[in-house]
């Protein structure tokens, strides 16, 4: 699966929030060198949707949050941009994506 759209949690510190999560799976070959690829990376990213006091910016533990996924799987993120208040966040996966197959 290189996409996920759904209900996740959201793990900052000891407190747990509930979350509706549009997440992508992307790869990017930088060059081709004998017609393989090279330099391939692998990332994932998305948005996030929860409470409108989470503040996803500014508060230390939004530095490195953790996703969990439905199935048990999780995979560490850091908010990238969002408005205080709102609720909504983007957000940029740190390792594995926790939701690919």
């Amino acid at each position: 699966m290189s996409s996920y759209q759904g209900p996740a949690t959201v793990l900052l510190g000891k407190e747990e929030f509930t979350a509706t999560a549009d997440l992508e799976l992307s790869v990017e070959k930088s060059h081709f060198i004998g017609g393989k690829p090279y330099d391939t990376l692998i990332r994932w990213d998305g948005t996030l949707d929860a409470a409108p006091h989470i503040d996803w910016i500014s508060a230390p533990l939004a530095r490195e949050a953790t996703l969990r996924m439905p199935d048990g799987r999780e995979g560490k993120f850091v908010a990238t941009a969002g408005v205080h208040g709102s609720g909504h966040v983007e957000i940029c996966g740190i390792g594995p994506a926790p939701f690919d197959e």
